[in-house]
């Protein structure tokens, strides 16, 4: 399901105007409000529905829209959106199709409203007929609201759905799905940093939703024993149809403390149990072949996977300024895991007290947080926020506290120790005021300018992207699809603001690019926006840092992490090389090495030394080499040349061979890069390295 989101109906207080791209209308943009961090009685509903296609076949995708408005007190959190094609406007029986649940992580002031726009597939299993969409809000009712019975909504006009299946129930993610996985594999750098390969595949019906996926290391093959060493849990929000498959690759790092072995990777398919399926024996795979892990020394006490998580806090403080409602508190707080390693999420609930106590009638809430993290044993987290004072907040000075893990999500080994108050009243509301000096956002003082990303504070150095503040782009195909974000730049100085050079910098900084560069002068008051652009190269995670230099940075830049996901779609060709033995050569691979023929025998000068390589496709459809096919790259080429070239397309499951000659005119070593040009989405240029030496 793809989504995106427009015309927030924000309060109007506080806006000001940004540079926009050319052809989008210019208007107000805002910072975080007392409105949006009020976190009391929210009233969510639903109206405006429509989709825009008046008839469409089964297996098809629509573009649905609704808007969704918040008409009781100010609201922050998450909650989940379901969409379903209903032929008799009455939620829950059996003519209903559903097309998807998305999750939504929002502020929400009163009487603020979202018009959000979905893409979703109509399930191959639907029965020809007249449908209305359906929009449930709050589906999971996570959200304790003034009343919940205006959660539901239809749209008042239909589309036709035709070519569908037959039979009852039309599917479409209810009822017939299986999931399973297989193709488990895996391989282990330097760094102790494993990239694991794995394909799930939907064998019954039509699914659109999400589901956890698990991943373990493993002595026997054996899941939930003692041996086991768990790695993370990634969440999956996938559209599935039958007999659809989904190739995927996640990097993790080898917890602390795990003894030297070789282990077997597993991977559990919706390890949560969200999914209703036909069969759940299948839904937990193991690699054929084990990884060598090397250990990182002594240590006991859990080996970081075995044990349960357990996570607590400690040193909450915060900024003592006395502060009025409506501005920035500064609060900080360490979040410490005294238990097993953890990869995941959860929630950090926040809150000004009066007396020292969690959860009485003189609380004052101030927000939530939604930390997305991997913990080791042992690890501390520092974390450093700003709050808005709510409206009608109590002049008074307040104990600060903070509820780790507030919606419960982490089954831990202590559920007593999440909550924790600072030791003594820090917070005065009501005397004092800003202090001067321009307030404007919170954090960055010293530079007297701030970066914003929906409308929320993004600090300098941040290192978690979520999708609140627009840092995390989530998942996107990899076959030309982009997502593009939008950050601003606000001078609240008291001079002119030179923005000297904006860049992407990290490991895959070719995964994201500057779409729009912002104004190189801001005056004081001034905002512009930067758009960031997320446009994956490759499938899996995706990460890389926003840099902005200005002529206040004495150090070092303005810099934070953005993330986000490639995947490649299950339609498309998919390259593999293989070498020596039938050894399958990964891209990427620049080690020349391990039996594979990449690394060519030493040679005489005068000798040469051939080596021949196949090229597979995987994939579903047609892979097509570009010219020049193969190219040989690095300071050894010139020691390497192509003897045969492959076959310029292969059909799905087809290969052809390669040949490439080491003749060396010299001594020493010689390496070269081998780089196959193709259409394969995520491997358009699959390359490894090949050595040579002469003496």
């Amino acid at each position: 399901m793809r989504r995106s989101s427009t015309g927030r109906n924000k309060p109007s207080s506080n806006s000001r105007t940004l540079r926009t791209r050319a052809g989008r209308a210019e208007g107000p943009a805002f910072l975080e409000t007392l409105e949006n961090r009020t976190l009391l009685s929210a009233d969510l509903t639903v109206s405006d529905l429509s989709i825009r296609e008046s008839s469409a076949a089964a297996g098809a995708e629509i573009h649905t829209q609704f808007t969704y408005t918040n008409i009781g007190d100010a609201f922050e959190g998450a909650w989940n959106i379901e969409l379903r094609l209903s032929a008799d406007d009455v939620w829950g029986n059996a003519d209903d199709i559903v097309l998807g649940v998305e999750r939504e992580d929002e502020d929400l002031a009163s009487g603020q409203s979202s018009q959000e726009r979905e893409s979703v597939i109509v399930p191959a299993t639907t029965p020809a007929g007249q449908y209305r969409l359906g929009v449930f809000i709050d589906s999971s009712g996570e959200i304790a609201e003034n009343s919940e019975s205006n959660n539901i909504a239809f749209s008042s006009g239909t589309i036709a759905i035709t070519g569908g299946g037959v039979g009852g129930g039309g599917g479409g993610g209810g009822g017939g799905l299986d999931l399973t996985v297989g193709d488990v594999a895996g391989v282990i750098d330097t760094e102790n940093e494993i990239e694991v390969s794995y394909t799930y595949t939907n064998l019954g019906g039509s699914f659109n939703g999400f589901f956890d996926q698990e991943f373990r290391l493993s002595l026997n093959q054996v899941w939930g024993d003692a041996d086991d060493i768990v790695l993370g849990v990634e969440r999956e929000i996938e559209d599935l149809l039958a007999g659809q498959s989904s190739a995927e690759s996640e990097s993790w790092r080898v917890p602390g403390g795990v003894a030297a072995g070789d282990y077997f990777l597993g991977v559990f398919i919706d390890s949560t149990d969200v999914v209703a399926e036909t069969d759940e024996q299948n839904n937990i795979a193991w690699s054929a072949q084990t990884i060598a892990v090397g250990g990182s020394g002594g240590g006991g006490g859990g080996g970081g996977g075995g044990g349960e998580v357990d996570l607590t806090l400690e040193q909450v403080i915060a900024d003592p300024t006395p502060r009025p409602v409506g501005e920035d508190v500064h609060i900080a707080w360490t979040i410490v895991n005294a238990g097993g390693f953890f990869n995941g999420a959860f929630d950090q609930q926040v809150r000004l007290s009066l007396d020292n106590v969690w959860g009485n009638g003189d609380d004052i809430v101030l927000g939530v947080e939604r930390e997305d993290e991997d913990f080791a044993p042992g690890q501390r987290s520092f974390e450093d926020e700003s709050f808005i004072i709510p409206s009608g907040t109590p002049d008074g000075v307040y104990y600060v506290g903070v509820f780790i893990d507030a919606s419960g999500e982490i089954t831990e080994s202590d559920e007593t120790n999440n909550i924790v108050m600072s030791a003594e009243p820090v917070v005065t509301v009501g005397s004092g005021g800003s202090g001067g000096g321009g307030g404007g956002g919170g954090g960055s003082h010293e530079r007297a300018y701030s970066i914003f990303g929906s409308g929320r504070h993004i600090e300098d150095d941040d290192v978690s992207p979520r999708r609140d503040d627009s840092t995390a782009f989530n998942r996107l195909r990899v076959d030309g699809r982009i997502r593009e974000r939008e950050f601003e730049i606000h001078n609240f100085g008291d001079d002119d603001l030179h923005i000297e050079n904006v860049e992407v910098r990290g490991r895959h900084k070719r995964d994201f690019v500057i779409a729009v560069a912002p104004s190189q002068t801001l005056a004081p008051g001034e905002s512009t926006v930067v758009i960031l652009r997320f446009d994956p190269i490759r499938g899996g995670v995706r990460k890389a840092r926003l840099a902005i230099e200005t002529s206040r940075d004495t150090d070092d830049a303005y810099e934070f992490k953005v993330k986000g996901r490639g995947f490649v779609p299950a339609n498309a060709p998919d390259a593999t090389v293989e070498g020596r033995r039938d050894r399958e050569i990964r891209d990427g691979d620049l080690r020349a090495g391990g039996g594979d023929g990449t690394r060519f025998r030493s040679l005489e000068l005068g000798e040469a030394h051939e080596r021949t390589f196949t090229l597979r496709n995987d994939g579903v459809q047609t892979l097509i080499l570009a010219t020049p096919l193969i190219r040989l790259a690095g300071s050894g080429a010139s020691a390497f040349s192509i003897l045969s070239m492959p076959a310029m397309s292969l059909a799905p499951g087809a290969s052809t061979s390669f040949t490439i000659r080491f003749a060396p005119e010299s001594t020493g070593t010689f390496k070269s890069n081998v780089e196959i040009l193709s259409n394969d989405p995520d491997e358009a240029s699959y390359t490894f390295r090949i050595v040579g030496r002469a003496e």
